[in-house]
């Protein structure tokens, strides 16, 4: 049996922060520093990466979801375009996270990765919102719609699971949205109870 002290796995990271305080873009400071970044693209901006790039920078991979553009939908209908399309998005995510292939690369089983590989989640947030809208369509959440928000999580935590478990050989940074919520004026401004979620 091995001593704890050699079952060394890569970094497994969570980076918080509010939304345009430069999460994205400190994904090409390990670009620069040698890293290669495999990049699961909820929030449609990865275009920030670019302006922060090096000459000499590790490759970047880039596979972009349609979140951002399902969002704007009302994601509790339960019905129409977006859960089902949210399911099929998601689809593609799963088979990604086991084997980056893709039309034009093949960088082969997640296994086979190394932590000098990074799997990007950006972010966090827009990767819930895909799975609320795909928790529409389980048929737990068919036959009782009270357990959509459970079901989702049930998916957000296998992502998680699998995200940190053994069978990644990449190292693994997930961006995630710190959020202000509170009481409002009519503009839209916090102006009291300011919470921090």
């Amino acid at each position: 049996m091995a001593k704890f002290t050699e079952q060394k796995m890569p970094p497994r990271v969570l980076l918080i922060g509010e939304p345009a305080s430069g999460k994205t873009g400190a994904v090409a400071s390990l670009a620069n520093a040698g890293y290669r970044i495999l990049l699961f693209d909820f929030d449609a901006n990865a275009r920030v990466i670019n302006s922060y790039l090096k000459p000499g920078h590790a490759d970047i991979y880039i596979e972009t979801f349609a979140v951002a553009k399902m969002t704007n939908t009302n994601i509790f209908e339960g019905q129409g375009v977006a859960t089902t399309q949210a399911v099929a998005e998601l689809r593609r995510l799963t088979k990604l996270l086991e084997r980056w292939k893709t039309a034009t690369e093949d960088l082969g089983p997640q296994a086979h990765l190394t932590p000098k590989d990074v799997i990007v989640i950006d972010s966090g947030t827009f990767l819930g919102k895909l799975l609320l809208l795909a928790a529409h369509e389980d048929p737990k959440t068919k036959k009782d719609l009270r357990s959509l928000y459970q079901v989702a999580g049930e998916y957000y935590g296998a992502i998680l699971d699998f995200l940190t478990g053994r069978k990644v050989g990449a190292s693994v940074l997930v961006l995630t949205h710190l959020m202000k919520t509170g009481n409002k004026d009519d503009s839209g401004n916090i102006i009291s109870d300011l919470r921090y979620i």
